[in-house]
């Protein structure tokens, strides 16, 4: 585990801009804290290869660009981008929502897109043995996203690299449960932790997936909301 090497996304990202500023990579390249790098960095390596576990087939090629869009297109169900360095120190980004090839400035697309985007370019470019930090994955995602999102950071884990994620979404946490479900990562390479506070005393407890995705043991406060809503809206 390299320890001085870490993907550090916070849940406070920068979202659309109009233009990014083109910069040196470091000697640890990285998308930045708030993806602030991530137009910079996915225009100077986006002729690398990605690892073979984190490749989607539906990609042009094998490279950071290709696979970046595909990643897109399949979190969102439909999606492009283009990234073009201009002669000064600018970079622009635009994104299509479809495979129309109009492409548009990211504050016309979605803050979804922009959120979502220093996390595929994290997860593809983090090597084995990095750690990556994601904290709330599901900020600004649909649905639907957020369980796309989840089964990626899953493959990326499952290809070596050490993901630790903060969510408060169910969406996320079904999501990891479905990826144990498709074998996409076995149950015993997730750890699953609940904090919680009871008579003011911190409690930390370990949740068990099962081989099928089930959770056996559920503790009271464990993304139960739903469920209690249900009993009362139906009288169960």
């Amino acid at each position: 585990m390299n320890f001085a090497n870490i993907h550090y996304i916070s849940a406070d990202r920068i979202g659309p801009q109009e233009f990014y500023s083109k910069t040196s990579l470091t000697d640890f390249p990285n998308v930045g804290v708030r993806g602030e790098y991530t137009a910079n960095l996915l225009s100077k390596k986006k002729n690398d290869i990605v690892d073979e576990r984190l490749r989607l087939p539906e990609g042009l090629t094998e490279t950071v660009l290709d696979q970046t869009q595909s990643w897109l297109s399949k979190i969102f169900k439909g999606g492009n981008i283009n990234v073009e360095a201009l002669e000064s120190n600018i970079i622009t980004l635009k994104l299509s929502s479809d495979a129309s090839g109009n492409f548009y400035k990211p504050i016309n697309v979605g803050f979804g897109y922009s959120y979502a985007l220093p996390i595929i370019v994290s997860g593809l470019i983090a090597k084995k043995g990095e750690i990556l930090i994601v904290e709330n994955p599901e900020a600004h995602l649909h649905p639907s996203a957020q369980a796309e999102i989840i089964k990626f950071l899953a493959r990326v884990g499952a290809a070596g690299i050490q993901v630790f994620i903060e969510s408060h979404s169910d969406h996320i946490l079904n999501g990891l449960r479905l990826s144990v479900l498709e074998k996409i990562i076995a149950a015993d390479e997730i750890s699953i932790i609940y904090f919680s506070r009871e008579n003011e005393t911190l409690q930390i407890k370990n949740i068990i997936v099962e081989q099928d995705g089930r959770i056996e043991t559920w503790p009271d406060g464990f993304f139960d909301q739903t469920e209690r809503d249900f009993e009362r809206l139906f009288n169960i």
